[in-house]
């Protein structure tokens, strides 16, 4: 049995990207896996500042953000999912986070 994340970056809710989702989190139940996702767009996630504070404080960062949503569920899983819409040969926003 695996325990997956999934990241969805997509920038709709309810879009492709979601259908995608559903049909294979229905596939991994199917086959007792547990699956927890996570909608990046709803989240505050900020972009690195660089200033390697991380580095000298155990790893955490000192932007008090929703990041730790997702090391959580990172810490947690033996699979990760991050499934992203192609527009035009670019990622959306909130993947490239």
């Amino acid at each position: 049995m695996s325990k997956i994340l999934i990241l969805n970056a997509a920038p709709r809710k309810n879009g492709n990207t979601a259908d995608l989702i559903c049909a294979f989190t229905e596939g991994a139940l199917e086959n007792q896996n547990e699956v927890r996702d996570i909608y990046l767009a709803d989240k505050a996630i900020h972009t690195c500042m660089g200033c390697t504070a991380c580095t000298r404080n155990g790893g955490n960062c000192v932007q008090k953000d929703d990041m730790y949503l997702v090391y959580d569920g990172m810490g947690r899983c033996n699979r990760v999912c991050i499934p992203h819409l192609l527009q035009l040969h670019y990622r959306s926003s909130q993947d490239g986070k």
